[in-house]
């Protein structure tokens, strides 16, 4: 492990907030950065429960683990959210990802992936994806890094309203950022498009935004927008849904 061994995240506030956990799961921010081979992760567990006129329970498991030789890397991830406050809930979701990454040459490296997902809340009962291609180093720098991925994906989704499932075929489409100014400042983003191949205009956009300050060697100020685009959500389901979060990340 080199520079994370534990990320431990302390929420301070939640600015705009229509919906916590999305569809769309950014799994370049995902990525431990690191010059070493070997293993490396992380793992947070957090519950809170208070009462007063109501109850509020709030439970989140976090996971990461990644193994990375001179030529591939694999990376394990799990995440668990629920919130629950009275008899409504506002959170119920959760994802395993597995990936794996081989490199091809300097500037081309291969993905194979498979993901099983669950959000109650978006209307998703269970939905499994696999699928796999080519990731491009388009360049890569101490301040700069610019990487795009064209992949393809197999969709298997149950959905709760209507009840129904899908078996669709979709392209993965992404293009990854990375802007850093020395300890001090560091921006990542992340655009994912996903278009079902027979028709173009049932589509997914997806797209994250952290901002990183440092404020010392280990405390860092954190802030993270999400927001997705759905041209054909669930039922009862809007067509965008956004978060933003604020918080301090302490690497030791």
């Amino acid at each position: 492990m080199k520079n994370r061994l534990f990320s431990i995240l302390f929420i301070l506030c939640s600015g705009i907030s229509v919906c916590f956990a999305q569809a769309v799961i950014d799994i370049e921010d995902q990525r431990i950065i690191t010059d070493t081979s070997g293993w490396s992760g992380s793992a947070v567990a957090e519950f809170s429960m208070n009462k007063t006129i109501s109850r509020t329970l709030d439970l989140a498991c976090k996971s990461h683990l990644q193994y990375k030789t001179d030529r591939a890397l694999y990376l394990l991830l799990a995440d668990y959210k629920f919130l629950e406050a009275g008899q409504q809930r506002f959170i119920n979701s959760g994802f395993v990802h597995f990936r794996y990454n081989v490199k091809l040459n300097k500037g081309v490296r291969w993905e194979i992936f498979s993901q099983l997902q669950t959000n109650k809340i978006l209307k998703v009962n269970k939905r499994f994806l696999v699928g796999g291609g080519p990731r491009f180093k388009i360049t890569d720098s101490p301040s700069f890094a610019f990487y795009l991925g064209i992949l393809y994906m197999y969709e298997w989704e149950n959905l709760i309203t209507p009840a129904e499932i899908h078996r669709d075929h979709r392209i993965s489409a992404y293009l990854s950022t990375t802007i850093k100014a020395g300890d001090v400042l560091k921006i990542q983003s992340t655009t994912y498009y996903q278009p079902l191949i027979r028709d173009v205009y049932d589509y997914r956009i997806a797209s994250n935004l952290r901002f990183t300050i440092g404020l010392s060697k280990h405390l860092f100020f954190i802030t993270a927008i999400e927001y997705l685009y759905d041209s054909a959500p669930p039922l009862d389901i809007p067509k965008d849904v956004y978060s933003m979060k604020n918080g301090i990340e302490l690497k030791f």
